[in-house]
């Protein structure tokens, strides 16, 4: 138990002594900083001189990480040397220190004048990026004006090709951000294009996800138009396409399972688990949602054990439910009842907190109660 206490001292010790040195090195670079502004100041005669060491004395700053510290460092060097070609990257430093520090309205307005004025720079150019970021941070309510802005990127510039990183960004932010704000139809070739242009970008993974869900929910949208078709011709075409997209979101999340579960489970992270987590169950919803009872039972079942030590095996257990009561297995569906019951009581108090699952364990009991009580089976 010592050893412990010794070993968790040591720990302490060394992740304090690491915030030292990083606030050190802070520190360094700020004084640094201030040098230059002295060697600047003796080098009043010479404008070029003097401009060299305030731009040197801006970028120590920077590298210091001190946000309001560098906005004031560019915007001195930029009211000094107002024509100096360094103009772009200074209103992408300040820009860049604005969003660092949450001051994003602030940011959108240096990001919006950097592109307005010096638009075919790198840097100029490369405001439109982050500035979209900064849309999408500040809520629904500013997702027309990031759309736009990424817009700008892969259909309108002038600047950037399919080879630029900076249009890959934006392709893969468009994607997500049409998937966030319910465009789910119009996500869809967004997402894709991104995936076949760029199928080796770790940022693949995430855009299946997306990807799936959006045929998912678009296909659970055709739902309420094939309940008002009036024509045989209408409603024959609705169903082939819901069931093509639903289909499609059924092997995007199989290709993501396979692809995890391909993997040595100890090289995922926690955001790798949790796209496994849920591409498990929206596979399995996909199939539901196709009427494949058989196929959606397993992929359930298969969730119910994987997470058994969790409250996302409640969930597996509804659908569970569901998918004996739809294939008129009542027995089964009893015997499922009971063992989703028993897991409630048995499931450990950290089950209802991880997180994902919303629901208490008493909220658990009471919904497996009401289903006890429908006379369903």
């Amino acid at each position: 138990h010592g050893g412990t206490e010794e070993k968790r001292d040591e720990g302490t010790e060394g992740r304090r002594e690491e915030g030292d040195v990083a606030e050190d090195a802070r520190g360094l670079l700020v004084e640094s900083g201030e040098l230059y502004y002295r060697i600047a100041e003796l080098e009043m005669m010479d404008n070029d001189r003097a401009g060299v060491a305030m731009w040197k004395a801006a970028e120590r700053i920077e590298e210091s990480g001190d946000g309001e510290a560098t906005v004031a460092a560019m915007r001195r060097f930029m009211s000094g040397y107002p024509e100096s070609s360094l103009g772009p990257r200074a209103l992408h430093a300040i820009g860049s220190a604005q969003q660092r520090i949450g001051a994003l309205p602030d940011a959108v307005e240096t990001y919006q004048e950097n592109y307005r004025r010096f638009g075919q720079t790198p840097y100029g150019a490369g405001s439109l990026v982050p500035l979209a970021t900064c849309y999408m941070a500040m809520g629904r309510g500013y997702a027309d004006q990031a759309e736009q802005t990424l817009r700008m990127i892969v259909e309108d510039s002038p600047v950037y090709t399919p080879a630029a990183p900076e249009y890959a960004d934006a392709l893969f932010l468009l994607g997500n951000l049409l998937n966030r704000s319910g465009a789910h139809e119009r996500a869809i070739p967004v997402l894709e294009e991104a995936m076949d242009r760029y199928a080796d970008s770790p940022r693949v993974p995430r855009a299946r996800f997306l990807l799936g869900d959006c045929y998912l929910q678009s296909g659970l949208s055709l739902q309420a138009e094939i309940e008002t078709a009036t024509f045989s011709g209408e409603l024959d075409q609705l169903r082939a396409e819901r069931g093509r997209r639903l289909r499609r979101a059924a092997t995007l999340f199989g290709e993501m399972v396979a692809s995890y579960e391909s993997r040595d489970a100890s090289t995922l992270t926690t955001l790798d688990e949790l796209y496994l987590r849920h591409a498990r169950l929206y596979r399995a919803d996909s199939h539901f949602e196709l009427g494949e009872y058989e196929q959606a039972l397993a992929d359930y079942e298969r969730a119910a054990w994987v997470y058994k030590g969790s409250a996302t095996a409640l969930t597996a257990y509804v659908q569970i439910l569901n998918c004996h009561v739809f294939t008129g297995k009542e027995a089964e569906a009893e015997a499922a009842l009971r063992r989703a019951q028993y897991l409630v009581e048995t499931l450990p108090d950290d089950a209802f907190e991880d997180g994902v699952n919303l629901e208490s364990r008493e909220d658990w009991r009471r919904y497996f109660e009401w289903v006890k009580g429908t006379g369903l089976f």
